[in-house]
């Protein structure tokens, strides 16, 4: 490995760092996305289970006044017993609407909307029965049968809806008919609807089922998208520091060169200093050899000048 030119400790630093930036840009960032899709879709169908619960609890509170009114009624008598009576089941009605729309997931906004076109084709109506009323009190009673007839075409019109959700409202509530059921108790007024109410039963059961399961399908999802984001963001920034340090293995072999040089000027430095004892050394041996000499020449000196 260390006989790689530092060109190609570069190009292969470069190919593992691009490796791991590809991996966190485009295929972690796109795992990332998949994950925020998942907690949207996650979010979306908790918020519909709480409108959906809201809604019925709303509805449960329609059911309690029905009950109240219903059994207020039976304690009237003549025309007061009847629109009591026939009150408590309207009532009754709106308390189906709300469960069918809960349990079809049919937003309040659009109820609320149907509603208003069908309160629309009702003012209409009344507004003619109201006419005709004045024109007989004022003596014309031409003008009063006209008006009245007017209403009355106005009414079978407002009687049937013109939406398909209007419709679909209506046919939920056929069963709690006012006319039908103004004298009846609660008890029987109840009986009467079940077939409604347990058709909404049943169609919200199976509405949350099938949410539960898919909150079960998404978290297992979740989970399984952000081992693979976690593992992955590892792994790319594990790529990019080794590229890192394939680079920077470029400057290995200068830094070798420098500790061989500086250890040459060591050995260098070591050279040097047992030359100079050795020069000193030599220096001694020259004085002591001179020394020797003229120990000598004062001992010859002395021989002759005995003989």
């Amino acid at each position: 490995m260390r006989n790689l030119s530092v060109r190609t400790w570069v190009l292969i630093g470069f190919v593992i760092s691009i490796t791991g930036i590809f991996l966190n840009v485009p295929i972690v960032a796109e795992l990332n996305n998949k994950i925020r899709d998942v907690e949207t879709e996650l979010t979306d169908i908790k918020e519909s289970l709480r409108t959906q619960a809201n809604e019925i609890s709303r509805a449960d509170l329609e059911d309690g006044l029905f009950t109240i009114l219903n059994h207020i009624s039976k304690s009237q008598t003549g025309e007061e017993r009847k629109n009591s009576g026939e009150d408590a089941v309207l009532i009754r009605q709106s308390f189906l609407q709300r469960v069918y729309a809960a349990a079809n997931e049919i937003p309040a906004s659009d109820v609320l909307k149907a509603e208003i076109e069908q309160m629309s084709g009702d003012v209409k109506f009344i507004e003619k029965y109201l006419e005709a009323g004045k024109a007989r009190e004022a003596g014309n009673t031409a003008e009063a049968d006209r008006l009245f007839k007017e209403g009355e075409a106005l009414e079978k019109e407002a009687a049937e809806p013109k939406s398909e959700l209007g419709k679909k409202l209506k046919e939920a509530v056929k069963t709690a008919d006012p006319d039908k059921l103004a004298d009846k108790t609660t008890n029987e007024i109840i009986l009467a609807t079940i077939p409604a109410l347990k058709s909404a039963n049943e169609t919200f059961l199976a509405s949350f089922a099938k949410k539960e399961a898919k909150i079960k399908e998404l978290n297992e999802r979740k989970e399984y998208l952000s081992w693979w984001s976690n593992v992955l963001t590892y792994l790319a920034v594990s790529l990019q520091l080794f590229g890192l340090l394939c680079v920077l293995q470029k400057d290995l072999p200068v830094q070798e060169i420098k500790d061989n040089v500086a250890e040459v000027k060591d050995d260098t430095k070591e050279v040097l200093s047992e030359l100079q004892n050795v020069k000193e050394e030599s220096q001694e041996a020259k004085d002591l050899l001179a020394e020797l000499e003229e120990d000598l020449k004062s001992a010859i000196e002395k021989v002759d000048k005995n003989k």
